[in-house]
Protein backbone atom coordinates (compact mmCIF):
# COMPACT_ATOMS: atom_id res chain seq x y z
CA UNK A 1 0.00 0.00 0.00
CA UNK A 2 1.83 3.29 -1.19
CA UNK A 3 0.72 6.15 0.80
CA UNK A 4 -0.07 9.48 -0.47
CA UNK A 5 2.44 11.58 1.04
CA UNK A 6 5.69 8.83 0.26
CA UNK A 7 4.07 8.94 -3.82
CA UNK A 8 4.23 12.93 -3.20
CA UNK A 9 7.71 12.40 -2.05
CA UNK A 10 8.93 9.76 -5.35
CA UNK A 11 7.50 12.09 -7.75
CA UNK A 12 10.11 15.19 -6.05
CA UNK A 13 12.69 12.95 -8.39
CA UNK A 14 15.69 13.68 -5.31
CA UNK A 15 16.82 10.47 -3.32
CA UNK A 16 14.92 8.96 -0.64
CA UNK A 17 17.36 7.08 2.25
CA UNK A 18 14.83 4.62 4.00
CA UNK A 19 16.32 2.17 6.38
CA UNK A 20 16.50 2.28 10.70
CA UNK A 21 19.24 4.54 10.28
CA UNK A 22 21.89 7.52 8.45
CA UNK A 23 25.70 6.87 9.66
CA UNK A 24 26.46 10.48 8.36
CA UNK A 25 24.26 13.01 7.05
CA UNK A 26 27.27 14.92 5.74
CA UNK A 27 27.64 12.18 2.95
CA UNK A 28 24.29 11.51 1.93
CA UNK A 29 23.70 11.07 -1.97
CA UNK A 30 21.70 14.47 -2.66
CA UNK A 31 20.20 16.12 -5.95
CA UNK A 32 18.87 18.84 -7.92
CA UNK A 33 15.11 19.63 -6.52
CA UNK A 34 12.83 21.59 -8.34
CA UNK A 35 10.74 22.41 -6.04
CA UNK A 36 13.41 23.81 -3.59
CA UNK A 37 15.93 25.10 -6.25
CA UNK A 38 18.50 23.10 -4.24
CA UNK A 39 20.43 20.06 -4.05
CA UNK A 40 18.27 18.27 -1.72
CA UNK A 41 17.36 14.65 -0.16
CA UNK A 42 14.31 12.84 2.17
CA UNK A 43 15.24 10.50 4.96
CA UNK A 44 12.43 8.70 6.14
CA UNK A 45 13.33 6.01 8.56
CA UNK A 46 11.61 3.01 9.66
CA UNK A 47 7.92 3.57 11.16
CA UNK A 48 8.13 6.91 9.56
CA UNK A 49 6.57 5.73 6.36
CA UNK A 50 3.25 8.17 5.31
CA UNK A 51 3.67 10.48 8.14
CA UNK A 52 6.91 12.46 8.30
CA UNK A 53 10.25 12.62 6.84
CA UNK A 54 13.41 14.43 7.47
CA UNK A 55 15.06 16.76 4.75
CA UNK A 56 18.78 17.43 3.86
CA UNK A 57 19.17 20.43 2.18
CA UNK A 58 22.88 21.70 0.73
CA UNK A 59 22.67 25.62 1.19
CA UNK A 60 25.50 27.12 -1.10
CA UNK A 61 27.72 29.53 0.75
CA UNK A 62 26.62 33.20 1.36
CA UNK A 63 23.32 32.41 -0.29
CA UNK A 64 19.62 31.91 0.41
CA UNK A 65 16.89 29.46 -0.53
CA UNK A 66 13.14 30.27 -1.49
CA UNK A 67 10.58 29.39 1.56
CA UNK A 68 8.89 26.35 1.10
Amino acid sequence: MAFKYDLWMEEQKIPIHRGFFVEDVRTVPVAWGETGKCNAAFIQLAGQEGISEARITEIPPGESLLPL
